[in-house]
């Protein structure tokens, strides 16, 4: 199974370079989560509850439950290590979805300022390059689904010239920009503003 590392940075490879929740930010949550657990009495169902302390309050993120048919087979000291692991995993789940949701509002409230503002920090050159490279890619590929639907064809024969030449020349710039990154390297030159 892929590491939320690891699926970050093969996401990260291929250009997302916009914001997002990082897998460093729900570990740093993870480690502040504490579990309670409790059996059940008089069943074999064992419960745990994930609680990260914010201030005063401890916030519930998730609940999760273990039971086992027959009384024999009922073990409370693994019922709660299972119940626990468990829970860790819906927490982690649960972590992801609501810091994702509270990024989005951020966002949307127009909090998350920029060097560039377009929603991503901007921390190097060579970050500021990938993201104008990843909007381009964008760009290219949504006029080059344009070029060839039936709308285009109805187009006048200036209008699906202009098209080819704008595409033409998006693609220039596309192989301008990956030269410039590639060229960067490993580098990591601070935006001056």
């Amino acid at each position: 199974m892929t590491s939320d590392k690891e699926m970050c940075k093969d996401f990260e490879d291929s250009g997302a370079v916009f914001p997002k929740v990082t897998p460093e930010r729900i570990e740093e949550l993870m480690k502040q989560v504490r579990y309670i657990p409790s059996l059940v009495e008089g069943t074999t169902t064992t419960l745990a509850v994930s609680v990260l302390p914010i201030g005063l309050t401890d916030f519930t993120l998730a609940t999760t439950t273990m039971a086992c048919v027959d009384k024999r087979n009922f073990n409370a000291e693994k019922g709660v290590k299972y119940c626990i692991e468990k829970c860790e995993k819906e927490t982690r789940n649960k972590l992801w979805e609501l810091e994702g949701y509270a990024l989005a509002q951020f966002i949307q409230a127009g909090h998350y300022k920029t060097d560039n503002q377009k929603g991503a920090p901007l921390t190097s050159f060579k970050h500021g390059l990938l993201i104008e490279l990843n909007e381009l890619q964008v760009k290219v590929k949504e006029l080059n689904k344009f070029i060839i639907s039936k709308l285009y064809d109805n187009l006048p024969e200036i209008e699906r010239k202009a098209l080819k030449d704008q595409l033409e020349n998006m693609q220039s710039y596309k192989t301008v920009l990956s030269g410039r990154i590639t060229r960067l390297g490993d580098q990591d030159l601070k935006h001056e503003s």
